[in-house]
């Protein structure tokens, strides 16, 4: 900064010129022998100084600004640079005037330059950090309780400690997808959330079918949503239509007024029997208020229907270049 205004001439001048930040030069009698015109615009002075003729810093522009500067302007002296935080008399706006020593031309008085930064912008951005440090907790405390409540069911459930590790595991697996989803834009598509989860366990895509609209879920959904197709393809690879080599699913799902409406039917060779305890599956559907479930065990295999409420669901679009 002071390479570019030694002198208070040539190119250093004009670069300042067009700087939005307040920048002037200052002389050890507290007179000001250059401003920029952003300067001069906060400070009323609607004509540039003229050269030459030093302007008396304008005593009534900060709260306490002369005595502030000046002693700021003394620190400078001593030790080539100083700061100093200044409000506008009218108290709209808060600055930090910070002070660099220019060297001596020899037989005149000493020159500072000093820039005033608006701290407005900083206590802003300080704010929306802040407000992001609070988001991010909250969201690290509700996660925390979400796999500690996952890891309780999950041995409630598990026959095992290797069930046990296998289930849990895979759950938090579900889970880590469904918030690499929310990372990239906090909405996901209902079949991409259906295509991955499946495809997981059915081995080949002619054994399932998928078919409905487009929808995007928004991120309480699409947590919801996650879980409950996890469970349901799992205990479709362990227990159900991809337990046998000639079992199938079909999905379908429809969207109207009243929301998501989402039936999930499998087709085993084998009929299907309800579990002999309670597992997490069938708990996990009463984890979750926001979606209604039903279920059954059928000779074709088990057939089961959630509706997800109308305001966590919504058409997706397709991003620009996706056919």
């Amino acid at each position: 900064m002071t390479d570019r205004v030694q002198g208070a001439q040539g190119d250093g001048r004009e670069i300042l010129a067009t700087m939005s930040m307040r920048v002037i030069v200052l002389d050890d009698a507290l007179r000001v022998t250059w401003s920029n015109p952003a300067f001069r615009a906060m400070a009323g002075w609607p004509a540039p100084d003229r050269a030459g003729e030093p302007v008396a810093f304008p005593p009534g522009l900060f709260e306490g600004g002369g005595p502030a500067l000046s002693a700021a302007l003394a620190e400078c002296r001593k030790t080539g640079a100083a700061t100093a935080e200044l409000n506008l008399t009218d108290g709209s706006r808060r600055f930090r005037a910070c002070l660099e020593r220019l060297p001596d031309e020899g037989g005149g008085p000493g020159r500072s330059v000093v820039r005033f930064e608006d701290m407005g912008a900083e206590t802003a951005l300080q704010a929306r950090m802040e407000a992001m440090q609070s988001e991010l907790d909250h969201r690290t405390r509700n996660l925390i309780a979400v796999i500690l409540s996952t890891a309780r069911i999950s041995a409630g459930s598990a026959h095992s400690v290797e069930q046990y590790t296998e289930d849990f595991c895979g759950r938090l697996e579900s889970m880590s997808r469904a918030y690499a989803r929310l990372a990239g834009g906090g909405t996901s598509s209902l079949r991409e959330v259906m295509e991955d989860e499946v495809s997981r366990v059915a081995g080949r895509s002619e054994r399932y079918t998928l078919t409905g609209p487009d929808v995007s879920l928004n991120e309480k959904a699409l947590r919801d949503v996650s879980l409950l197709i996890h469970e349901l393809a799992s205990n479709a690879a362990k227990h159900g239509c991809f337990a046998h080599p000639a079992g199938t699913l079909a999905v379908d799902w429809t969207l109207s007024q009243g929301g998501l409406k989402v039936v999930w039917q499998e087709h085993s060779p084998v009929p299907a029997t309800g579990p002999d305890r309670e597992g997490f599956g069938s708990v996990v559907f009463d984890m979750f208020p926001n979606a209604t479930v039903h279920w059954k065990f059928t000779d074709a295999g088990l057939r089961m229907e959630f509706e997800v409420p109308e305001y966590l669901v919504r058409p997706h679009r397709r991003a620009e270049g996706q056919g």
